[in-house]
């Protein structure tokens, strides 16, 4: 009895340098985060501006695109316009969480942003079609993290139409990047001032160059080069190459092997994978992963094509286009927040999410049958229906990873179902434009007839042909334009039906249930060792 009450002397000197340490620790911590009121609120106005530019640049051109292509007579690369700046969130998005995890915070977040301010500044400049391509690409490279405040998000994605359209039509397309610039330049005066984010404790006694080196530098190689070879194929097809040509097949076969081997390589990393294979083999995240890249892909497909039906099939101005949008971007917005609070309610994530793909298959059904006679009254109810159902189901992944990941494996899962949605989202546009074209060129001969060319057409870009196609002609063009266009809504209803089925293979579990110290520890038991 009396040994055990023994204090061993070294023991207690430790311990009480120990606590020393800490207490002196959080003292420094204290000092360092001591900041007023002034400017904290100087600070989370920073923030809120990078959230709301971040959510105005994901869809500010979607209304202006048809107005591009007349500009850069560049009808065939609309699926990069969108494609360019989610394909590199979809790589870059992972990489960047992970180097702010072994990195300091405050440069990394820094010049990622300035990357973006000269992306914008390289699209609002842009000569030549390429040049803007390009600087979508680079737009793109910045953390993910300043997404956290959604309410600003929620109304960039609103707003962003109206700014994007009004911009277009009053000024310049051009201005839907320089906006970027005096909002985003004192974003970083500010962050660079007043941030000052806690100093990372050192992992280990690691240099900064073996901490770059285990990130997964070679994962995000393969994956851009898989998704390029994809995305060029669609292109090219959209520019009017046979599918059956030996480019195309040729890309088509490298973006496969790529695939294969970017899978391969994640596998072989393991815990350092920039996709982490083992969350996979969990039924919830597997199944939440497919259904995002499937409801992202129609939901793009959505928003980048009917401001397309709009303009070119209704006679819409750019900033009517994005009036007529408003039906399905807010209906999306509000019931993404009611599903947060329908899930809070009612404690399962499944349910919502299978009842809002159900509306969505029928929104998406009679979507498909839409013309250039559509009413009002038609076309914005199917787009409140559709909006309604994804709003309902467009965060049931991020809900599962809750339910069923333990916790420390809960960020790697968010990510995981952020880089679903981005590639979802480079996917839909892509592969919308190649259905197309191709369908509107498959009306070539018909249209001939009527003395109407379709390279003209599509030559001169999205809208322009009203300028010189008129009479019968213009009547049977846009009968065929109509057609293409519904085509590329069958195409977003087979991506909404496939994100229904994946969604009823996810667990029905509650969103607030822990996951057992078994699961935990099982999921330890297989995860690489440091």
């Amino acid at each position: 009895m009396a040994s055990n009450e023994e204090k061993d002397p070294a023991a207690m000197s430790e311990a009480t340098a120990s606590k020393d340490s800490n207490n002196a620790s959080t003292s420094e911590l204290d000092d360092e985060h001591n900041i007023s009121r002034g400017s904290l609120t100087l600070l989370t106005t920073c923030i809120c501006l990078a959230v709301l530019l971040l959510s105005l640049d994901r869809t500010i051109v979607a209304v202006a695109i048809p107005h591009i292509t007349n500009t850069f007579h560049s009808f065939p690369s609309i699926g990069w316009y969108a494609s360019a700046y989610l394909l590199t969130l979809t790589a870059l998005q992972p990489l960047f969480g992970r180097l702010c995890t072994l990195l300091p915070t405050k440069p990394i977040y820094l010049s990622a942003f300035a990357t973006f301010l000269l992306g914008s500044l390289i699209c609002a400049l842009a000569p030549t079609s390429p040049a803007l391509i390009v600087g979508r690409a680079i737009a793109r490279t910045r953390p993910a993290w300043i997404a956290g405040v959604s309410l600003w998000y929620s109304l960039g994605a609103i707003v962003a139409p109206l700014v994007g359209g009004a911009l277009t039509e009053k000024v310049s397309w051009r201005w839907c990047f320089w906006l970027n610039l005096p909002v985003g330049g004192p974003v970083v005066l500010g962050m660079a001032v007043l941030f000052r984010p806690p100093k990372q404790r050192e992992r280990g006694g690691k240099s900064v160059l073996s901490k770059i080196s285990s990130l997964d530098i070679l994962g995000v190689v393969l994956l851009l080069g898989a998704a390029t070879m994809l995305f060029y194929a669609l292109q090219r097809a959209a520019d009017g190459t046979p599918w059956n040509n030996s480019l195309i097949i040729g890309l088509l076969i490298g973006s496969i092997i790529t695939t294969l081997l970017f899978a391969a390589w994640q596998a072989h990393q393991g815990s350092n994978a920039l996709i982490t294979p083992r969350l996979l083999k969990q039924r919830t995240i597997l199944s939440a992963g497919i259904a995002n890249i499937a409801m992202y892909a129609a939901l793009t497909a959505y928003i980048y094509f009917l401001p397309l039906y709009f303009q070119a099939l209704k006679g819409a101005s750019v900033v009517g286009s994005a009036v007529d949008l408003l039906p399905l971007v807010v209906a999306c917005s509000v019931f993404s927040i009611v599903a947060g609070v329908l899930v809070t309610k009612i404690g399962y994530f499944t349910p919502p999410a299978v009842f809002g793909l159900s509306l969505t298959i029928i929104g998406a059904g009679l979507m498909t049958t839409i013309n250039e006679n559509t009413s009002t009254a038609h076309w914005a109810g199917y787009q409140i229906l559709l909006g309604t159902g994804l709003g309902l189901a467009l965060q049931s992944g991020f809900f599962g990873v809750q339910a069923v990941l333990p916790p420390n494996d809960i960020p790697m899962g968010t990510s995981l179902m952020a880089f679903c949605q981005s590639l979802g989202g480079a996917l839909g546009v892509s592969v919308g434009n190649a259905v197309l074209l191709d369908v509107l060129r498959g009306h070539g001969e018909e249209l001939l007839t009527k003395d109407v060319d379709v390279e003209s057409v599509i030559a001169a870009g999205a809208t322009a042909f009203r300028s010189f196609v008129h009479g019968e002609g213009l009547h049977a063009l846009l009968g065929a334009y109509s057609q293409a266009l519904r085509q590329v809504f069958v195409m977003a209803a087979g991506f909404v039906g496939g994100a229904l089925l994946s969604a009823c293979a996810m667990e029905v579990r509650k969103a607030t249930e822990r996951v057992s110290t078994s699961t935990i520890s099982a999921v330890e038991e297989t995860a690489p060792k440091p």
